[in-house]
């Protein structure tokens, strides 16, 4: 049985503040979304402009808040993602899949594989796949050098934690609309 994300470790499911809406803006699609929006905005190093959002109950349909929601995210340049998130697959089960596909050239990764899959970035035709590179995001050694005095500017500030919000509520609130939300930025 899937499960959303337990208050404590093997504790039974009471859905405490995980599910309660007078608490958190929403459920399974913030839960882990909220970091693709993040990583998009710094890959691009571009705003999110407008949000198109849909969620649903799949699996746990007493939940206050949805185990699943599909998003649509627009950018300042009109890139274009999906991100898609849930809490209705079997307990334990996650998986990350990331594509960006450019007009001259694609890269893939998923944690279903440990490859990189490459399209128009090489002599090679085709796709070409290739081991990804350490996933060592490397968190702690520049919070070490900011809490030291320096400044790698690695670290997100107050601001990009705003922004990321702003773009879930304007999911949120698209998916309770039923129309596309511009982002309020602060």
């Amino acid at each position: 049985m899937s499960s959303p994300p337990q208050n404590w470790p093997d504790a039974p499911f009471d859905g405490g503040w995980w599910a309660d809406p007078t608490k958190v803006p929403g459920g399974g699609w913030i839960d882990h979304a909220i970091y693709q929006v993040d990583k998009l905005r710094w890959l691009l190093g571009e705003k999110v402009v407008r949000v198109t959002g849909r969620i649903a109950n799949l699996v746990h349909k007493d939940l206050a808040v949805e185990d699943y929601g599909h998003a649509i995210v627009e950018f300042e340049s009109g890139a274009t993602f999906a991100i898609e998130d849930t809490w209705s697959g079997p307990a334990g089960c996650w998986r990350t899949a990331s594509m960006l596909v450019g007009t001259n050239a694609a890269v893939g990764w998923d944690t279903m594989s440990p490859d990189l899959t490459t399209f128009g970035l090489s002599d090679e035709s085709g796709w070409v796949s290739q081991p990804a590179p350490s996933d060592d995001s490397g968190v702690l050694d520049p919070l070490i050098d900011h809490l030291l005095g320096g400044d790698s500017g690695v670290l997100g500030s107050v601001e990009d934690a705003w922004e990321n919000l702003a773009v879930c509520l304007a999911f949120y609130e698209s998916a309770k609309t039923g129309r596309p939300v511009e982002v309020k930025h602060l």
